[in-house]
C-alpha cells in the first residue's frame, strides 16, 4: 500500500446538488464525506458504525441514508463518494510517481564529472576538474 498523501479537503466541489439538503441533513453529508476523506475514499457500508460515528441512533442514520443516498454509491461492503473516489485514486497514482521518481533521484549512478572531459585535454587538466 502506498504512503497516504495529505491534501486539504475541497469541500465546495462536493457540494453541488447539496443545495436542498436541510441543515442537519447537510451536516450528517459533510461528516460522511470528513470520515471518507481520512479513510482513503470510502468507509464501511455498515449501518452501526456509520450512526456511532455521526453520533445517531442507528434508525435516526438510517433516515438520512434515505435522504442521502443518491450522493453516494452503495456496495455490498463500501460505502463512497464517485468524485472522492476518483480524487483519491488520483492522489494514489501521483505519489506512487513521486515515490519512483525520488528514487530514480536518489538511487542514481553518481555522475563521473571526469568522464565528460573533452576528449582533447591532457591528463593532467582531468586532474582538475573537481567531481561532486
Amino acid at each position: 500500500m502506498t504512503k497516504r498523501t495529505t491534501k486539504e479537503f475541497p469541500i465546495a466541489k462536493y457540494l453541488q446538488g447539496a443545495e436542498l439538503l436541510s441543515y442537519d441533513e447537510l451536516g450528517v453529508y459533510v461528516r460522511l464525506l470528513e470520515y471518507m476523506w481520512i479513510s482513503q475514499g470510502k468507509i464501511p457500508n455498515n449501518d452501526e458504525k456509520i450512526a456511532h460515528f455521526l453520533r445517531l441512533k442507528i434508525k435516526k442514520w438510517q433516515n438520512y441514508k434515505k435522504v442521502l443516498e443518491s450522493f453516494f454509491i452503495f456496495t455490498k461492503i463500501n460505502m463512497f463518494h464517485p468524485i472522492m473516489q476518483a480524487e483519491h485514486e488520483k492522489l494514489a497514482r501521483k505519489a506512487k510517481q513521486n515515490a519512483l521518481n525520488a528514487k530514480k533521484r536518489w538511487n542514481s549512478e553518481p555522475k563521473n564529472i571526469q568522464d565528460k572531459a573533452p576528449q582533447n585535454m591532457s591528463s593532467d587538466e582531468t586532474k582538475n576538474i573537481r567531481t561532486a
